[in-house]
């Protein structure tokens, strides 16, 4: 399922800051109110990575909007930067992949994590945005005047609850709905760009409406509402020092924003942005320290680089490997309709040495849930693109990798928990096209691949069964 993410994600701690600067203000502290909240930063400056994810209980979030923020805690000077979400980018524990992945296999700390490796800078704190407050916040302040630059114009019925998107040009004050409709728009030409660019105007705009005259009497409830829609490692002095900052270095004439570039580039069918990496360390380091970086830093930059351009070619070379296979796996799951599991396919489950099959004990591909096998019912057709998930690996991991494969346009037809672990992954093969399985064996490089006939009431052309050897969740 393809979701947008909310972009703005710096209303909470912005309210929150201008709601304690508003109530400072009153109690007659002035310019002088930071030194009541000393912060935990010995530099005076404070970089905070902003994470907006649209955590369910029923399904895995993405980080798919990504902020790295830095405030200078005594002049209130803020600089901005935005992290594609598609970025090419190195997690632990999980190899290269894009960036908002990380928080789907770890969280926020592995996005702190993968992150510092991608940027070479120290990143002192997080904040994680809960996005279902996002309208209650704006919709509270009245709604948010912005010029929207052009028509906008969405569905997705598949989102939860269903996307709809549908505004006019023309400066118009926006509630709560549309507002999250206007920050994650991004079906044009512009695509990621644009979205990113809309984000980072909508955050001065909000400020210039929090601090109207009449919302000032606002704030302080609403700075309530904000600590209950994030999840942070800062305390709340540091909180608070932060979003007075933001609510003063938000100002469109002083504020600094930073927007990150590279080349597009597509992996087995799959998008990813390769980054312009040493402009985009220098810009990190200025980032962090307001400083022009020196030479032991750009030092180990290029260092850094020359590894980042060795993953891409790396990467290229498996693709070609990836590809080949996945024509030969198709061709012969089309060539060989009657063959029986365990017959001497490679790396079939059943083979002496091999772990049982998830759930059967018997090395057989698992059944979907609600499918027949009566024995004269019609069989429902097996379609190449759909892929079942089987959660063999003890770790919990099927869900997060079912969001992923659905992302990448795949149809994930059910999640299933094997009976015991297994080792290792396995990709079966029942019918795909090439273009399918090689999606799924980019995700899964080092899964033994399987063909064999679907079992009786199998829909979904590929199974993937996910083993202890993926990495954990962070």
């Amino acid at each position: 399922m393809k979701r947008g993410f909310i972009a703005a994600i710096l209303v909470v701690a912005l309210i929150g800051g201008i709601g304690a600067g508003w109530l400072l203000a009153r109690s007659n502290l002035g310019g002088s109110a930071l030194s009541f909240f000393p912060s935990s930063s010995p530099t005076g400056r404070m970089t905070v990575l902003l994470l907006g994810a649209d955590d369910r209980p029923d399904e895995v979030g993405r980080s798919d909007t990504a902020i790295l923020v830095t405030a200078d805690l005594s002049t209130q000077k803020v600089t901005m930067m935005s992290i594609p979400r598609d970025t090419w980018a190195n997690i632990p524990g999980h190899g290269w992949d894009k960036f908002n992945h990380a928080y789907a296999f770890g969280k926020e700390q592995l996005s702190l994590k993968t992150l510092r490796g991608l940027t070479g800078v120290p990143i002192d704190h997080y904040i994680v945005v809960n996005m279902q407050g996002f309208q209650k916040i704006v919709d509270s302040l009245g709604g948010v005047t912005i010029d929207v630059e052009k028509n906008m114009d969405y569905e997705d019925p598949t989102d939860k609850p269903p996307l709809k998107i549908h505004l006019k040009k023309g400066v118009q004050k926006l509630g709560g709905y549309d507002a999250l409709g206007y920050v994650r728009f991004r079906h044009d030409s512009e695509s990621d760009w644009g979205r990113m660019a809309r984000q980072q105007k909508f955050l001065r705009a909000l400020a210039a409406e929090a601090l109207k005259p009449l919302n000032l009497p606002k704030l302080p409830s609403l700075a309530g509402q904000m600590y209950a829609a994030i999840r942070t490692d800062l305390s709340k002095a540091d909180l608070v020092r932060f979003g007075l900052a933001l609510s003063k270095g938000l100002d469109p004439q002083t504020m600094d924003t930073v927007e990150l570039k590279g080349t597009d580039r597509t992996f087995g069918g799959v998008y990813y942005l390769q980054l312009d990496f040493m402009t985009a360390r220098r810009a990190a380091y200025r980032l962090v320290t307001g400083k022009d970086p020196d030479t032991s830093f750009l030092a180990q930059a290029e260092k850094d680089n020359q590894s980042y351009l060795a993953s891409i070619t790396k990467e290229q070379q498996r693709q070609a490997a990836l590809a080949k296979a996945a024509e030969d796996a198709a061709r012969q799951a089309a060539e060989q309709p009657g063959q029986q599991p365990g017959q001497g396919q490679p790396g079939d489950a059943t083979q002496p040495g091999q772990p049982d099959g998830p759930g059967t004990g018997t090395g057989t591909t698992p059944t979907e849930p609600g499918a027949s096998t009566g024995g004269t019912t019609t069989q429902p057709q097996v379609s190449a693109s759909a892929v079942l998930v089987v959660d063999a690996s003890g770790k919990g991991l099927g869900p997060r990798y079912a969001s992923i494969l659905a992302e990448q346009g795949l149809q994930v037809t059910g999640v299933m928990e094997a009976s015991k672990p297994q080792a290792s992954t396995q990709i079966i093969v029942h019918k795909s096209d090439a273009a399918a399985l090689q999606k799924v064996m980019t995700l899964f490089p080092g899964a033994q691949l399987v063909v064999e006939p679907a079992a009786p009431g199998q829909t979904a052309g590929l199974v993937i069964i996910l083993g202890q050897n993926l990495g954990n969740q962070g």
